[in-house]
């Protein structure tokens, strides 16, 4: 616990940060737009399953869907950002996903889901932590790294925020009017927050920033550098990993004989363990007076992700097993959230860095896109012990990718000393 306070009055104390008001607002609308466009499904998906009769299985596939239509329309997302008009982008798409949720009472087929969540799954590439890193990191340059964990630090508590509210609002009031309530506050508290916080892309650009390679010049080049590929495993293997466990953690934690009251508590704790993974990241780099190799904390998190899914197997209902594996599952991944687009600006270049941190995050969620799927087909079918074993295997895959890199990069740097 000291450690971890030292890190919190580094982090204070760094006031060119802690005090811009742009960021605040950037961190407040990442927090409500991940709480009402994204950790809702998870949240609300054992009361669809109860009121529409569709099944688990059916119903993930609406939030694969979603995920699917984010990553392909990430892309143009990225693009526009490399072009400055984040300011209209980010405010748009959270706004349009707000009035589109709305829908998701009203829908009375599962084709009428599937739609709905697809056209959600647009919007979610211009308005969360993808668009959001990739203007940091246009604006700051090699100086991101501190805004991106500031507004991680805050957003990290989305799923706090969303799973307590939406299952209290549930039970008083039905969950149709829990859908309304995120939707609005989506659109009341998002769409300013963003207008503001993307104000500050007039004020710091860098010229070099704006400067931009055609498209195709673009992909043709970076679809060739074996890095990228090894890069993208990694994060699908990640994402995959964690996206299993989060579209399932409600059934998951019930699967361990848990009350409902213990099922909501742990399943709230996976943001606060995100923010205390990476305040226990700062506070290392810290006493140590450098920053920590990116691939290193890739490793690290991937062989916590693999001991909490192995732990977990066998069906484990103690509270102890199951308060390890939320911290081991939901600490890595708030260091993933940063290590992303730090590793891709350092592999791959800061130049159109919104395009190429795209089609990073295209594989990325497109791993979380088919994980709520494969999660649900394989804990339907074979039950939660199979599917703690695929996210484990998930896992080690994922350390084989990152080894692939490591010799990539040790080779070409070989070749280049030669």
């Amino acid at each position: 616990m000291q450690v971890i306070s030292i890190s919190v009055l580094k982090l204070i104390d760094d006031r060119k940060i802690w005090t811009n008001s742009n960021l605040w607002a950037l961190a407040v609308g990442e927090t409500v737009a991940w709480a009402g466009l994204y950790y809702i499904f998870p949240a609300a998906l054992l009361r669809w399953d109860t009121t529409f009769e569709w099944g688990i299985e059916k119903l993930s596939v609406g939030f694969s869907i979603a995920l699917i239509c984010s990553a392909l329309s990430g892309i143009f997302a990225g693009r526009l950002i490399d072009r400055g008009h984040s300011r209209k982008l980010m405010p748009i798409s959270v706004l349009l996903g707000g009035i589109l949720l709305c829908l998701v009472p009203h829908v009375t087929q599962i084709w009428h889901f599937y739609v709905v969540w697809g056209a959600i799954g647009i919007t979610l590439s211009g308005c969360l932590y993808e668009p959001c890193f990739s203007f940091l990191t246009k604006n700051y340059q090699d100086k991101a790294r501190k805004p991106i964990i500031m507004v991680t630090l805050i957003a990290g508590f989305a799923s706090t925020l969303c799973y307590p509210c939406f299952s209290w609002l549930s039970e008083s009031f039905g969950w149709h009017t829990a859908i309304y309530v995120f939707a609005i506050s989506t659109c009341i508290i998002c769409v300013p927050s963003f207008l503001y916080g993307t104000s500050l892309e007039h004020t710091t650009i860098s010229p070099e920033t704006t400067k931009q390679d055609p498209f195709r010049a673009v992909t043709s080049s970076v679809i060739i550098n074996p890095v990228f590929w090894g890069i993208l495993l990694v994060f699908i293997a990640l994402a995959l990993n964690h996206g299993m466990i989060v579209s399932q953690i409600f059934p998951l934690l019930q699967s361990r004989e848990l009350s409902n009251n213990y099922v909501v508590f742990f399943a709230a704790c996976i943001g606060p363990m995100q923010v205390i993974g990476r305040l226990i990241l700062f506070s290392a780099e810290n006493l140590m007076g450098r920053n920590i190799s990116a691939l290193k904390i890739c490793a690290l998190c991937l062989v916590c992700l693999f001991v909490a899914s192995s732990i977990l197997y066998k069906g484990s209902t103690s509270v102890v097993i199951i308060a390890i594996f939320i911290i081991l599952q939901g600490g890595p991944h708030g260091l993933i959230s940063i290590v992303r687009p730090i590793m891709t600006a350092e592999f791959m270049g800061r130049l159109n860095f919104g395009l190429i941190s795209s089609m990073i995050a295209f594989g990325a969620v497109w791993g979380s896109a088919i994980a709520p799927a494969i999660s649900g087909s394989i804990s339907e079918r074979l039950g939660y012990d199979s599917m703690m074993v695929a996210t484990a295997t998930v896992a080690l895959m994922g350390l084989g990718c990152l080894i692939l890199i490591l010799v990539l990069k040790n080779n070409s740097l070989r070749k280049s000393s030669i």
